[in-house]
C-alpha cells in the first residue's frame, strides 16, 4: 500500500469516485486513502493499475498543455491577437 502514498490527492479523489466511494473537496489525502481500502472493490493489483493509468492521464493532459502554451503563449494566457 505504500503506492498510495506517493500519489497526488487528485489521482486518490479519482480513484475513490472510480471505486464509488463519495469523495468531498475537504477530504485529506489520509482519508481518501481509508475510504479507498476500506471500499469493498478494494483490491491491491487493480488498484494499483487503476492509480498508474489515472497518474499517466494527468500526467499527459499537463504535457499537453504545457506544450500548447510553449506553441502559442498569447493562447494559453487567454489572449487573442488579430
Amino acid at each position: 500500500m505504500a503506492f498510495l502514498e506517493k500519489a497526488k490527492k487528485q489521482d486518490l479523489v479519482l480513484l475513490a469516485e472510480e471505486l464509488g466511494q463519495k469523495v468531498s473537496d475537504k477530504m485529506t489525502i489520509i482519508d481518501l486513502k481509508n475510504i479507498i481500502i476500506g471500499s469493498k472493490d478494494y483490491e491491491e493489483e487493480f488498484v494499483r493499475a487503476q492509480l498508474s493509468v489515472i497518474s499517466e492521464e494527468r500526467v499527459e493532459r499537463e504535457t499537453g498543455k504545457n506544450r500548447q502554451a510553449a506553441r502559442n503563449p498569447a493562447a494559453a494566457l487567454g489572449i487573442r491577437i488579430e
